[in-house]
């Protein structure tokens, strides 16, 4: 079996909130191409054929994920490359970790199970 095999059977609800917060993460065409591009080594014209207006983009690309099995890489690929702080970016991964699609994200200063956490030098005397 597959790791996280179990990817490809999100819900339409987990689906509609992956795609939010992927619009609030990722506002403008570019940012989201540029994400893909980083994390997920692809090109958004590999995963669309013509330019749409956002809500649907990250919806495609929610859909594109799934198919894929990508939806791992593009959630932490995603946590990893948002300059913003994205509570509902880190509450659909949080989501998705609990129902079993994603592993835990690790705690500390660095979200992503896939790199090791930052380490804080204690403040100087």
């Amino acid at each position: 079996m597959l790791p996280f095999a179990g990817l490809m059977n999100l819900s339409g609800k987990e689906m509609a909130m992956l795609r939010d917060a992927l619009c609030e993460a990722f506002p403008t065409y570019e940012e989201l191409e540029m994400m893909l591009a980083i994390e997920l080594e692809t090109k958004i014209t590999d995963v669309i054929t013509v330019r749409v207006p956002g809500k649907l983009l990250a919806w495609n690309v929610v859909q594109w994920a799934k198919v894929t099995g990508k939806v791992h890489a593009l959630v932490h690929g995603a946590l990893r490359q948002s300059t913003a702080n994205c509570p509902l970016l880190k509450a659909a991964s949080a989501h998705l970790a609990a129902a079993g699609h994603l592993p835990p994200a690790r705690q500390g200063p660095h979200p992503s199970p896939l790199l090791p956490p930052i380490p804080v030098a204690p403040p100087p005397d």
